[in-house]
């Protein structure tokens, strides 16, 4: 996982606060509803922004960095889940764009938290118009609402979830990677002596199949790749255009729309830490 920026540029007019009412107002039909249960009427509200979403996250799954535009379509995820935070259906704030397998096949309805829910809205005691639009502007923010975006963070903030929204927070700081050149896998790992760091890999592990073995070796793969290179990089007797090829590819191994960046990253990291030669080449402005 690699931070990730809303482009709010981008996001489609559905979203707006000129079009929030509408939809919040489907939400308050959809929960007086006998038996509420999601459908194709309701999904037809987030597939809206799938689009944009896909270009934020640089056509990859939020969570495990795999390429989805070759292999699948993806899926508008709901960071917090809509079975448990119904309100948050058509919260542009709450949605990633996740691949199947991490969305449909490990994380479904979970969402751990070390802290206390936030509470659903209390729905109105009258049916007028007033009260039904008053009660629907306070299920989410319009994503071009600031005042409103920050309030809602701040209540989502206070949950203290353990898995990363990485539009929120910088999963670098806390996820370490380990390469096994006989197991030929890449793993995500804790950063040492982190309990947090700790908990939220095994979270990742356990609700998203971050470490499940197809990626342990997709990203072995790519660790070979940035690991030859940086060896490469530092071979005496190599020509300036030939050290200059050898640097840009490992810049464009790290670049945000590349499979696998913050691994990549890592152990880029790691290899300036203990290479002063390589910290000098890769300096930048060099």
């Amino acid at each position: 996982m690699i931070l990730l920026e809303r482009l709010l540029a981008n996001v489609p007019a559905d979203f707006r606060k000129a079009k929030q009412p509408e939809k919040a107002l489907a939400l308050v039909r959809f929960a007086a509803a006998a038996k509420p249960a999601f459908g194709k009427r309701e999904s037809a509200h987030w597939k809206r922004a799938k689009a944009a979403l896909r270009r934020e996250s640089f056509d990859k799954c939020v969570y495990c960095e795999s390429p989805t535009a070759t292999v699948a379509h993806g899926d508008v995820e709901h960071f917090r889940p809509k079975s448990l935070y119904w309100w948050l259906a058509f919260c542009y704030d709450n949605y990633v764009f996740a691949c199947q397998i991490c969305n449909q096949s490990f994380k479904g309805n979970q969402f751990p938290i070390a802290a206390k829910a936030m509470a659903a809205p209390k729905k109105p005691a009258s049916s007028a118009k007033t009260a039904r639009l008053a009660f629907a502007a306070s299920l989410a923010p319009a994503a071009d609402d600031e005042p409103a975006r920050k309030h809602f963070w701040k209540r989502c903030d206070a949950e203290k979830a353990w898995l990363l929204d990485p539009y929120r927070e910088d999963p670098e700081r806390w996820i370490a990677w380990s390469s096994d050149a006989v197991l030929r896998e890449t793993r995500a790992v804790p950063i040492p002596r982190s309990p947090k760091s700790k908990r939220i890999v095994q979270v990742a592990e356990e609700i998203l199949g971050l470490n499940r073995e197809e990626l342990l070796r997709e990203r072995f793969l790519r660790w070979s790749m940035i690991d030859t290179l940086l060896a490469v990089a530092t071979e005496n007797g190599l020509s300036k255009s030939v050290r200059q090829r050898t640097l840009d590819e490992i810049a464009r191994l790290q670049a945000a729309d590349q499979p696998y960046a913050a691994m990549m990253r890592f152990f880029v990291r790691q290899a300036t830490n203990t290479s002063k030669q390589l910290r000098n080449l890769l300096a930048p402005g060099t």
